[in-house]
């Protein structure tokens, strides 16, 4: 009996220390993503005890994973815009909002999702429309949302990637895959909490994303010289901020891959040199390198300070197609002109000396240059002679 009591303790212990670990681990996985700030505007915010700190929101990628940080500095792009690549808001309860729950008197609203800077309040979201200040995305309940813990919005990267309040130059008349101003911008996804129904928003947790729909300029003044079963493509370095490198594409006969090149579901291409760009390919104007057709990528990413590039094992006498794109952190590629170039073999000295008009007559190259080698008779003779020297030489220096 006296020592089974140490043993509960014991036991006891080790149970108590294992319901730490488990609970922190789920605590360390949820607040990985950003809980954002709180923003009250209704009248029943008391009503509720959340706060920013309390919810996590994420986005999801298309395989429904979330998007890390780095990975949504470089998800929304041009390509994926124009393609209306599937993605998802993901709105959750961190372990601090979870023991809240019970204390919500109020449980008859909504929260809803709503894209735009400063879109908090109930006149701001009424008066949004889609090229205006805020644009509503969705709703569910807030008891649906309490009872769930967590909710996921579906969307896609084109309604994400629209600048609200910022129209474009021509009003969006080009569509909605247009850059404010030819430039990035910090698209604002609005949570907010209508916790009683009352159309005022109680609660408002806000997450930003980085949205690039410009490609950086085209590299000017590019040249393609012909090599020994290569090409050597020249050009003028482009300035840009967010520039990531260069990259080259070709085709042979300005129709056929040159390298096996395999096209990715998310727009881009793997293989020898594996595309860092990413094209729709639904909205490609042209085929192949016209195109951007990520398959025909003929090189690695060349590092944002390249001005040259060999690209080799082509074939002579075949003519290739040709262009180096700007490629910029987001993956998008400039719209870049294609020329034309074509391999020749290149001969050496003795390759001219042999096959010129007239051509030349020696044999063995230069090797046939000087004069012929001595017989070994007389090289050994030489030699003997050369020993005898030294040794009288020697000999009398130790004399003296």
């Amino acid at each position: 009996m006296l020592e089974s009591r140490p043993l509960r303790s014991i036991l006891a212990m080790v149970a108590l220390g294992t319901s730490i670990v488990v609970g922190g681990s789920r605590a360390q996985a949820q607040t990985a993503g950003t809980g954002g700030t709180t923003g009250t505007g209704g009248t029943s915010g008391a009503a509720q005890p959340f706060v920013g700190d309390d919810f996590f929101v994420a986005i999801n990628g298309p395989d429904g994973n979330r998007l890390t940080t780095a990975d949504e500095s470089r998800f929304f792009n041009l390509a994926r815009c124009n393609c209306q690549v599937p993605v998802a808001i993901n709105v959750a309860l961190l372990q601090s909002g979870l023991g809240k729950r019970a204390a919500v008197t109020a449980q008859t609203g909504t929260v809803s999702i709503v894209l735009g800077s400063g879109c908090k309040t109930r006149d701001a979201v009424a008066t949004g429309t889609p090229l205006g200040t805020c644009k509503l995305l969705d709703t569910e309940s807030v008891v649906t949302f309490l009872s769930q813990t967590q909710l996921t919005f579906p969307t896609d990267a084109q309604q994400l990637s629209v600048s609200y309040g910022v129209p474009t130059a021509d009003g969006g008349a080009s569509g909605s895959c247009v850059a404010p101003n030819g430039m990035a911008f910090t698209q604002v996804i609005n949570v907010n909490f209508d916790f009683d129904g009352d159309g005022e928003i109680d609660l408002s947790v806000p997450d930003e994303t980085i949205v690039d729909l410009a490609p950086p300029p085209a590299p000017a003044g590019a040249t393609i010289q012909p090599g020994s079963e290569a090409l050597v493509l020249g050009w003028t370095a482009v300035s840009a901020s967010d520039l990531a490198g260069y990259q080259i594409l070709c085709s042979r006969a300005d129709q056929y891959q040159v390298f096996t090149e395999t096209a990715t579901a998310g727009g881009g291409a793997t293989g020898p040199f594996t595309a860092a760009f990413v094209s729709c390919p639904s909205a490609r104007t042209g085929t192949g390198v016209e195109g951007l057709d990520p398959t025909f990528v003929c090189s690695p990413l060349l590092s944002a300070g390249a001005t040259s590039a060999r690209i080799a094992v082509l074939q002579n006498g075949i003519t290739y197609a040709a262009a180096v794109v700007a490629v910029d952190e987001s993956g998008n590629p400039s719209e870049s002109p294609v020329g034309f170039g074509t391999p020749l073999q290149t001969f050496s000295f003795y390759d001219t000396y042999r096959q010129g008009d007239p051509s030349g007559g020696a044999a063995g190259g230069l090797c046939a240059v000087g004069p012929a080698r001595p017989p070994l008779k007389q090289t050994l003779g030489g030699l003997s002679l050369f020993a005898v020297v030294a040794a009288g030489l020697l000999g009398r220096r130790r004399r003296k």
